[in-house]
């Protein structure tokens, strides 16, 4: 080892020996280092004796100088090459000295001559002897770090170097790069410089350019005073020995073979005599050190050329490596060998274990010989690495069977050899090879692992094939004949991609001239025959539809597609229409029709505005000529033409997400200007603007509306007449009465307000009317509002053509408020006594009525310790704590005058009210109805009730008594104690309404889940009553009803309005399913639910006139599915079923027995349905979460498709539910993208920078337990996600930073949005831009993959996989403050600034109390100092 020659080295010795001592002489203190020594514990105590103190104190002093002036020789890789020339010296016995005098740096060592005695080797020492010599060189004064006597690390490797300092000489020639890099760019400047053809500077230039910077570098003192020179060949060496200490792994070096390539591979690039050259050697080696090192890398992996080198060495005469390309032979013998690997490679069930060995083995070193190849300068149309690339691509998932893999290889190579020997030129995708692979493809079954291979064969065959050639003709009409696989889109896109690219606007051409077209291009030609103009309605055409539309019509501009609209409207109907003449034009007018809905429809709130006012203020096109293109169009009776128009309501039910009333009143009011949507039959069964039918829900209302549907279409009444006939011999029950009810508002009232009402409308209400009269069995007072409302004459629900949506959703939940309660019993509740005897009502203490609120907060203070009432002299009241008497003054809130006072003497005009304290005030409430202003704030309530649940009852409460309107009692009752209002009607529906608005206010909800909401309490109102009497005769009960009333009906429901809201219209679907009551004919043929036969199929092309839905283009929508239904995790139990069944399959039998195993990974297809799954369920908004994801299936004619998977069908078995479908996606997501993500496209595959790999160990907690970082595992899974959901689809979004996206909590990307959400924003790298996203996935795999142990030992984080990570992200809704259970930290925080503001801007009561006392009070009551408005 080096450390045991050093003091066999007496040069290296004598050095040691005299700087150390000229170091101490020059560092020496003057100081009585015995002295020091013996009075210092640390320095004395360790030895037995003084003496020996001293020698270690001398031994510390010694070696520091000594340690530094090593480091500093080793540096430069000096000390390696005195030793070995010492030794040479000793074994030719020639006298070395080493010489401490100075040698000038002007100085030339000249070259030897046979008159100078001076050996080689002492001419080298004399040398090292002048660098060690050289304060610039060697220093130890300078150096950087401080070396210990005992060890230290070194800068680089060790290197043997046998020149001295040739180390230091590289280093120097080196730090002219920059400078040589930069003038070589700067030559670009000129163009007479650049070779045209190529681009690059012409050879003659860079040579001249390189002689001149050799010529400057040589006169550089550090070369001209060196002998190197005269020992290029020694220099060159100690060049290779650093490339390989350095470049290559000790794992791959293998000492004197290792040097023996690199050279061969030096000279044989730049010549034996420039190799010699040191600036020309640098020069080269910056410009090509990649291609080298890969040359070399390649040159190890191959045995028979290492043999052949060395052959050649010893046999001058048979120089081939020298006379054929070297890169190209070595290429093809690295290949040959690991092609032959397979070959080799034993078959059968006991060679499954090391065979997988061999694959993986074997992929990894495919991957590291293409990436060498890259390197080099080798054509990848090579046939050997073209075969490598295929069989690379073939093999990505292990599924093909070892055996079909040797017949593939075997095939191409007697391919090869066959071309060889009949001199033609070789091609690999030939007709014949195509062949074979497919057909070894399309045996495998239908699964994900199976297709990706076929995907990947296809796409590097485009790569290869050129645009001439007939095999690529081939290539298209086999796939074009057959049936589309999934995950195929990538190949349409890039087929019509590369003719985009090669005739720029042909798709668009394909419509305006297509036989042009067709003959400029035979590609297009044979794509266009593989389809039947007649029969279009098939799959690949609708993908080739999408594809049309998405890659290439998108790109336009609403102008062009307007030039382009009469074009492709003729190729509908048209003769002579070629097939792909007729998909491109429908793809076309799917796209106009997107672009022409946004461009006159600027926000869904003016969708009944006319259309043409923003046609006519469109500059670029004629928007009237366009209009009457429009109208001439759909007059034509073809069944395309049917088609597009109803694409364009599609578009807008489906993408602008309009509602089935909005196209119905949208075609009403373009009907002038768009005649044509009178074409459509509009059906009438329906015509009420209310978006659900509440009464859905009662449970015998289904019987009454399948009757009430053949009495409206047919004026069929046998039904009707049954249920009446069974209402006469047996009492009805609720159900009953209310569902009759409900179809009197929901089917006959509401559509008062979308029309007036027509002849079946006013027959069926005397029918109605005559039926009614002559029941028996229910109440006349239930009878007079029946007919008051079939005469629109009820005061509180009268409607109209003019009211809006907003007050038709509150009557409608007035109306069922009505309907419940005067059916009823009295005795029921307060609420039903209101309703059926309002004159007593007057005599009980009323729900949601006003109270002596001054005394009811006096008494909340006084309870927690005594108080005294004192009166300012202006009439305001205060409390004084603990003793009663005055202490302290302050100023009256009215009157600004002195309250309080002090040392117990009372403030002037102030009187104390107590004469002693007092721990309780008699409450002054009062009976009956207090009249009241209208308070529109939320916070407003009454006694214990929530702010939530004081306005629903309040507004119960006005809507039963605005019921009465016209009665003289309800007139009394309002009258009571205030003769303020006498206009009942008015009064109540002023209240109603400020109820609602501030519900929507406090609840935060739209208006039609607010009135879900009410209709689903309401429905509870007469099962789930306070056990209280019904009678409230004490303002004690009354406190008591209430109490129970916001506990029991109000809180479940409000504490997540969109939830319950769900709830209900999944109930209320999910029983209209059950009576198979559909939808109109219009929404079935918009949502394309209507039964299709194959005519209609075969003329009107539903595929292709799909809307596309693609999940990737809503990237929100997990996050919107979580907002509509509460989602859960998949039961453990469940969740093992579903994994087991998705784990990918060993692959332990690469045999054809392969082929009888059931195929358990098809991930992606099930992934596919999943996402059609999830599109459907935002679109219909079912809310039901417990509804089984396979009742849901079956309810829909547009997903029955999905059972005919069997593997789907076997997870619907699990009885899994809608409230577990985003956790079911993202177990399936997780088992694609573990292999999906690696085919992502390279520029979102850049590298990391050393400054985003620190910013990432920064913000990654990769041990577990800092909550103050992003959990690793959380990270790996939020970017395998964000790879797979975004940049699957996206292609543009490289340069956009990271963070933008995936802080967007919106995209549901993390699986613990309570752990990351505190942290995201401020620790997520923003060095980081999308490019990086797959290197930074990888980064944290790796670095968490390391830290395993680590995390197993501390007991941190688990280690389960992150696949199996599938916890839901937490979705937060807005709900009332009063009804949140357990709030974060942040919403408190929130919340409290809130209420600080409102109570600073409050101030109706003040207490003048002890300090401690006064803030523990105004704590609590400052939020509820607005409670009443009159002076206290």
């Amino acid at each position: 080892m080096l450390n045991e020659k050093i003091y066999k080295t007496p040069v290296l010795v004598n050095l040691l020996k005299t700087r150390t001592v000229n170091w101490l002489k020059e560092h020496s203190n003057n100081t009585n280092w015995q002295y020091e020594v013996s009075s210092n514990k640390k320095l004395l105590y360790p030895y037995s004796s003084f003496a020996n103190a001293l020698l270690a104190h001398i031994r510390r002093v010694i070696r520091k100088p000594i340690a530094k002036l090593l480091y500093a020789l080793e540096k430069y890789a000096a000390i390696y090459t005195i030793i070995f020339l010492c030794e040479k010296s000793i074994t030719n016995k020639v006298p070395v000295k080493f010489a401490m005098e100075s040698v000038e740096s002007s100085d030339t060592i000249k070259e030897i001559s046979d008159d100078n005695i001076m050996s080689d080797d002492a001419c080298l020492l004399e040398f090292w002897n002048k660098m060690v010599d050289d304060d610039n060189v060697i220093s130890i004064e300078g150096l950087n770090v401080d070396p210990s006597p005992d060890s230290y690390v070194m800068p680089h490797g060790v290197y043997e170097l046998e020149f001295p300092f040739s180390y230091y000489i590289m280093k120097k020639i080196d730090d002219s790069r920059r400078v040589y890099e930069e003038e070589l760019l700067s030559l670009y400047n000129n163009q007479e410089n650049i070779d045209k053809t190529t681009g690059e500077l012409h050879t003659h230039v860079v040579e001249g350019y390189n002689k001149k910077f050799i010529n400057n570098i040589e006169k550089s003192p550090i070369i001209k005073n060196s002998p190197i020179a005269n020992y290029p060949e020694k220099y060159f060496k100690d060049f290779i020995n650093v490339i390989l200490s350095d470049k290559v792994s000790s794992g791959e070096k293998d000492g004197n073979l290792d040097e023996k390539l690199l050279k061969f591979i030096f000279e044989r690039r730049l010549g034996a005599d420039n190799v010699l050259n040191p600036i020309r050697l640098h020069s080269y080696w910056w410009k090509n050190s990649s291609s080298i090192l890969a040359e070399l890398s390649l040159a190890q992996m191959s045995p028979n050329v290492i043999t052949q080198i060395e052959t050649e060495k010893e046999n001058e005469e048979n120089k081939i490596l020298l006379d054929v390309e070297f890169e190209i032979y070595l290429v093809e013998q690295v290949i040959r060998n690991l092609l032959s690997r397979i070959i080799d490679a034993k078959e059968g069930e006991h060679e499954g274990l090391r065979n997988l060995r061999i694959i993986e083995r074997w992929q990894y070193e495919v991957t590291k010989v293409l990436s060498l190849c890259e390197k080099i300068n080798v054509s990848f149309k090579l046939y050997s690495l073209q075969l490598l690339r295929i069989c690379n691509d073939l093999l990505v998932t292990k599924s093909i069977p070892l055996g079909d893999m040797k017949r593939i290889i075997e095939y191409a190579q007697q391919q090869n050899a066959n071309s060889s020997s009949d001199g033609a030129q070789n091609e690999i995708i030939t007709e014949g090879f195509i062949n074979i692979v497919m057909k070894i493809l399309t045996s495998l079954e239908l699964s994900e692992n199976n297709l990706i291979p076929r995907r990947l064969f296809i796409l590097r065959c485009l790569d290869m094939l050129t645009l001439e050639s007939p095999v690529r003709l081939y290539l298209y009409r086999e796939t074009f004949s057959s049936s589309p696989f999934p995950i195929m889109g990538a190949i349409i896109s890039r087929i019509f991609g590369t003719e985009e690219k090669e005739c720029p606007n042909s798709i668009l051409h394909l419509i305006q001239q297509p036989k042009q077209i067709l003959q400029h291009s035979e590609r297009l030609a044979t794509i266009n025959e593989c389809f039947n103009i007649n029969n279009l309605n098939v799959l690949m055409a609708a993908l080739i539809c999408d594809t049309f539309q998405q890659e290439f019509f998108s790109k336009l501009d609403l102008v062009a597609l307007v030039d382009g609209f009469n074009s492709a409207i003729n190729a509908l109907y048209g003769n002579d229409i070629q097939p792909l003449q007729r998909i491109a034009s429908i793809a076309f007018l799917k796209e106009f029709t997107n672009q022409f809905w946004k461009c006159i429809i600027k926000c869904n709130e003016d969708y009944l505005q006319p259309i043409t006012h923003n046609l006519l203020e469109a500059e670029s096109f004629d928007g009237t000529l366009l209009m009457e293109q429009f109208n001439n169009t759909m007059s034509i009776p073809h069944p395309l033409i049917t088609s597009f128009g109803l694409y364009l309501l599609r578009e807008l039910r489906i993408n602008r997400e309009f509602s089935g009333d909005e196209i119905k009143k949208f075609c009403e009011a373009q009907s002038k200007n768009l005649n044509w949507f009178d074409n459509f039959n509009i059906d009438d069964k329906n015509e009420s603007r209310l978006p659900f039918n509440p009464y859905w829900a009662v449970p015998s209302y289904g019987k009454l509306e399948i009757a009430f549907t053949l009495l409206y279409n047919d004026d069929n009444r046998p039904q009707f007449n049954s249920i009446f006939q069974q209402y006469n011999d047996k009492a009805p029950d609720l159900s009953d009465k209310l569902g009759l009810f409900g179809i009197v508002v929901a089917k006959l009232h509401s559509i008062r307000a979308s029309r007036e009402w027509k002849h079946n409308e006013n027959q069926i209400s005397q029918y109605f009317g005559q039926k009614i009269t002559n029941l028996t069995t229910i109440p006349e007072d239930f009878k007079g509002i029946l007919f008051n409302v079939l005469a629109n004459t009820h005061p509180l629900l009268k409607i109209n053509e003019v009211i809006t949506n907003s007050e038709l959703l509150i009557k409608s939940v007035i109306a069922h408020i009505i309907g419940l309660h005067v059916l009823l019993d009295p005795n029921t509740t307060p609420l039903s006594l209101y309703m059926h005897k309002i004159i007593d009502a007057q005599k009980t203490f009323i729900l949601a009525c006003q109270s002596d609120m001054e005394n009811l907060l006096f008494n909340a203070i006084a309870e927690r310790e005594g108080v005294s009432r004192y009166s300012c002299q202006c009439g305001y009241k205060y409390l004084i704590g603990e003793c009663g008497g005055a202490m302290e003054e302050s100023r009256c809130p009215e009157c600004k005058k002195t309250i309080g006072g002090l040392s117990h003497v009372t403030a002037e005009g102030n009187i104390r009210l107590d004469v002693e304290n007092k721990y309780s005030f008699e409450s002054n409430d009062q009976k009956g109805y207090i009249s009241e202003k209208i308070n529109d704030d939320i916070n407003y309530t009454m006694r214990y009730l929530t702010p939530v649940a004081y306005r629903i009852l309040h507004l119960i409460v006005h809507a039963i008594i605005g019921s009465q309107a016209a009665s003289p009692d309800s007139i009394a009752l309002i009258q009571q104690h205030s003769k303020d209002y006498t206009n009942v009607e008015d009064y109540c529906m002023e209240h109603i309404k400020n109820d609602w608005n501030a519900l929507k206010q406090i609840l935060n909800c739209s208006d039609e889940n607010l009135a879900l909401t009410f209709h689903s309490l309401i429905l509870t109102l007469d099962k789930n009553l306070p056990s209280c009497n019904s009678t409230l005769y004490s303002s004690y009960s009354r406190n008591q009803w209430e109490t129970a009333f916001s506990q029991t009906t109000v809180l479940e429901l409000t504490r997540n309005v969109n939830e319950s809201a769900a709830k209900f219209r999944a109930q209320i679907e999910q029983n209209m399913k059950k009576v198979d009551v559909k939808n109109s004919l219009l929404e079935e043929l918009i949502n394309q639910t209507n039964l299709m036969d194959e005519r209609y199929t075969r003329e009107n092309l539903p595929s292709l006139w799909r809307v596309i839905e693609l999940f990737s283009s809503s990237i929100r929508i997990l996050g919107e599915i979580k907002s509509l239904i509460p989602q859960e995790e998949i039961p453990s139990e469940k969740l093992s079923l579903i994994i087991g069944q998705q784990s990918v399959p060993s692959y332990l039998t690469l045999s054809a027995s392969l082929s009888t195993l059931t195929s358990k990974d098809n991930s992606s297809e099930l992934l596919s349905l999943l996402e059609i799954l999830l599109c459907f369920i935002k679109r219909t908004s079912i809310g039901d979460g417990n509804l089984l994801l396979n009742e849901f299936i079956n309810q829909w004619v547009q997903l029955s498709s999905l059972t005919e998977n069997s593997r789907f069908k076997t997870i619907l078995s699990y009885e899994l539910q809608l409230k577990h479908v985003v956790s079911l996606y993202e177990v399936i997501e997780e088992q694609v993208a573990n292999i999906m993500i690696q085919f992502i496209d390279k520029k979102f595959k850049e590298p990391l920078t050393d400054d985003m790999k620190k910013d990432l160990d920064d913000a990654i907690d990769f041990e577990g337990g800092n909550k103050g970082k992003i959990p690793a595992d959380s990270f790996i899974i939020a970017m395998k996600r964000f790879i797979q959901r975004v940049l699957q689809a996206e292609s543009d979004k490289e340069t956009h930073p990271l963070n933008t996206y995936v802080t967007d909590m919106s995209l549901s990307l993390w699986p613990s949005n309570n752990v990351i959400e505190e942290v995201l924003d401020d620790k997520f790298p923003d060095t980081l831009f999308v490019a990086n996203s797959f290197a930074a996935y990888e980064y944290v795999l790796q670095k968490k993959e390391i830290s395993k142990p680590k995390q197993s030992y501390s007991g941190g984080m688990s280690n389960k996989p992150p696949s199996f990570n599938t916890s839901s992200i937490s979705e937060t809704t807005a709900s009332s403050p009063s009804q949140s259970t357990q709030p974060s930290a942040f919403t408190l925080k929130n919340k409290g600034k809130k209420l600080r503001k409102f109570a600073e801007t409050s101030s109706s009561v003040c207490f003048i109390l002890n300090r401690r006392k006064r803030r523990e009070i105004l704590g609590i009551f400052k939020g509820k100092t607005s409670l009443f408005n009159t002076k206290i």
